[in-house]
């Protein structure tokens, strides 16, 4: 078995003796029809690259203890229940490796975009998190993550990088038109010249000339000049414009909508309404209208499942674009006053969206289709990209949780392993800092 980072080193004869998973893709697991592409599959490709990344972590020598082992699993927050209860039933199977003390091992779950601004030190926000496949609007306040805000876009910044080295291959001069892929070191080149060079700034012009510094299989390192003029401007341009990578079309939105039922909760919306049934209107000495009681914990939850179901709903998505993907995820908040706070604070956080003036370009766009009611006269939306804790803006979501983690108010979501085992997702509903 190969994980990670070994596989680009291996040859293209051995490649041939293995099968390659990724077992998440897009920002959701890689479900597919082909071999390995099973939840079962999926969940084992999962559990051995999570028990190889602990074991790195603690070292080679080092035995996994699970009696002071706590996980913080960190959602998407648009998230699949089945899925979530297999990512946790696999963490609960990597710590069967010292099986008499799995019950003092704990979990807890927190999703990305809550995390991101407790990372960030905000108390309200529309998240952008651009990642390298999947970029995902929220807008959280509170520390919740608005469900009818919520929506996912399957391009991210590798197809931005993938994208701009195509716009460099049609310049005659662009000395590296032939890269296959095969070694690390050109993916590592690539993201590396998408960072340095693109940039949103429309006021950068003209020619400059960039100095290509890039090792080689022989460990040596090579430089070269070249000339470049507007792709740097249209390559920084291409999460407003996605067309340029072929991202178009609905197909490539996901939008919240209320997922399928879980057989093994008792109040689960769908459970409720297949075995809850209560006759509203019926004569009272109608013998075949039946009443059953129904708790009042259980009306409340079908009830709130009902307005969830009405409010998830989107309004079309106009355009791909990320200023207008923001304005749709905006105006999906219940009132005007959390619009508001919206439309004046914005999160970018991600490693996709790390090049120049972006959040300047992202800020005026948004300004200008700004509803007026919303409009500050003396004031631009507040973007932010560099965030003022000093936390690089790829790794605010884990700073965040990590944080949320060590909170006061955070000991009793912690869920121990032997209550996920005898409650299974009942202990979610209960425990999860989020509706579940």
């Amino acid at each position: 078995m190969v994980l990670g980072q070994q596989i680009p080193h291996l040859t293209p004869t051995a490649l041939r003796e293995f099968n390659i998973h990724f077992p998440i893709s897009r920002g959701d697991l890689h479900l597919h029809s082909e071999p390995g592409g099973s939840l079962t599959s999926v969940a084992a490709d999962l559990r051995d690259i999570w028990t190889a990344a602990i074991q790195e972590i603690i070292g080679p020598n080092q035995k996994f203890d699970p009696k002071t082992a706590r996980f913080v699993l960190v959602i998407p927050d648009i998230f699949c229940r089945r899925n979530v209860r297999t990512m946790v039933q696999v963490l609960a199977e990597i710590g069967c490796s010292s099986f008499f003390l799995i019950q003092n091992s704990t979990l807890s779950s927190v999703q990305d975009h809550v995390a991101a601004t407790f990372g960030a030190g905000l108390a309200s926000a529309c998240v952008v998190d651009c990642g390298d496949q999947k970029t995902s609007i929220s807008c959280v306040e509170d520390g919740i993550s608005i469900p009818s805000t919520r929506l996912r876009v399957g391009f991210g910044g590798a197809d931005m990088t993938l994208g701009f080295y195509h716009i460099l291959q049609r310049q005659s001069g662009f000395p590296l038109k032939d890269l296959s892929g095969s070694y690390p070191w050109e993916a590592d080149l690539l993201t590396r010249i998408k960072e340095d060079w693109t940039t949103a700034d429309p006021d950068t012009e003209g020619e400059r000339v960039m100095q290509l510094q890039f090792p080689q299989p022989s460990n040596r390192t090579s430089f070269m000049d070249f000339t470049v003029g507007d792709e740097c401007i249209v390559g920084g341009l291409q999460a407003l414009n996605p067309a340029i990578f072929g991202c178009t079309g609905a197909k490539h939105v996901v939008r919240y909508t209320e997922g399928p039922s879980e057989p093994e909760d008792p109040f689960d919306a769908q459970y409720l309404k297949d075995t809850g049934r209560r006759w509203w209107g019926a004569p009272k000495d109608d013998d075949s209208a039946t009443e059953l009681d129904v708790p009042m914990e259980a009306q409340r939850s079908c009830a709130h499942a009902s307005e969830s179901s009405s409010t998830a709903s989107f309004p079309s998505v106009p355009s791909l674009s990320l200023d207008c993907l923001i304005l749709t995820s905006i105006e999906g908040c219940p009132s005007s006053d959390i619009k508001r706070r919206m439309y004046g604070s914005i999160l970018l956080v991600g490693d996709g969206l790390k090049f120049q003036s972006i959040s300047g370009w992202i800020r005026s766009r948004v300004a200008m289709l700004t509803p007026p009611e919303y409009r500050s006269p003396d004031a631009f939306p507040d973007v932010v990209s560099r965030l003022r804790t000093g936390v690089d803006a790829g790794d605010a979501v884990w700073r965040g949780a990590a944080l949320l983690s060590t909170l006061e108010s955070s000991s009793q979501l912690w869920i121990p392993m032997e209550d996920w085992r005898k409650y299974s997702v009942r202990i979610l509903r209960e425990r999860c800092p989020f509706t579940w």
